[in-house]
């Protein structure tokens, strides 16, 4: 079992916790989280009362992790490629990242890549 970091999801079964390195991306979708793993599978929230940046803000701490639009924070070791305005994960699914952010995400996908190399 990889030890690190766990975030806790509220599904209708419990809290399910799920280890930060499993995490693909989290999207927001009809005010519910939908976490997509790197298995695949995908875990989704009960309805969220709070802002997405508010209900994923222990994941927002996480270095690895970053928020590259309104609805989309991924996980930036599952980055195939950045193409343009988009992000392409691992599993090949592609992320908008929004106007705004296109300079910081770039920026700040150099940035952890470089880390990751030392």
């Amino acid at each position: 079992m990889k030890k690190g970091p766990v975030y806790l999801v509220k599904t209708k079964e419990g809290l399910v916790p799920v280890s930060h390195s499993r995490i693909e991306y989290v999207e927001n979708a009809s005010r519910m989280l939908e976490f997509h793993l790197t298995d695949g599978r995908q875990i989704k929230s009960i309805f969220m009362r709070k802002a997405f940046e508010e209900e994923i803000g222990t994941l927002a701490e996480d270095r690895s992790f970053m928020q590259v639009h309104k609805s989309f924070m991924i996980n930036m070791g599952c980055i195939k490629r950045l193409d343009g305005n988009s992000v392409i994960m691992d599993s090949g699914v592609s992320i908008p990242i929004s106007r705004k952010n296109i300079a910081n995400v770039k920026r700040e996908y150099l940035l952890f890549a470089a880390e990751q190399y030392r």
